[in-house]
């Protein structure tokens, strides 16, 4: 898989995505999903444990525009693909 694209469950989906951080308003916990093969995008709203989590995960991440995941170490720096 790769960064920026995740496996989840949410919306009574199941589906592999690609989310920018652009699609998520932490104000509203609205996620957008824009591309899904073969159907429409659409809107989840991330509640109660979830919502948390992904402000918290976002307070590591950080402000830059790109990928809304990537893999990352404990500290939330993206991991080196590097020797």
């Amino acid at each position: 898989m790769s960064a920026g694209s995740f496996r989840f469950y949410v919306c009574s989906t199941l589906a592999s995505v690609a989310l920018d951080l652009s699609d998520y308003l932490p104000e509203t916990a609205e996620l957008r999903i824009r591309h899904r093969k073969g159907q429409k995008g659409r809107v989840c709203y991330m509640a109660n444990g979830a919502k948390l989590a992904l402000d918290a995960w976002l307070a590591t991440r950080g402000p830059e525009p790109g990928p809304l995941f990537w893999p990352a170490d404990g500290r939330g720096r993206p991991w080196s693909t590097g020797a």
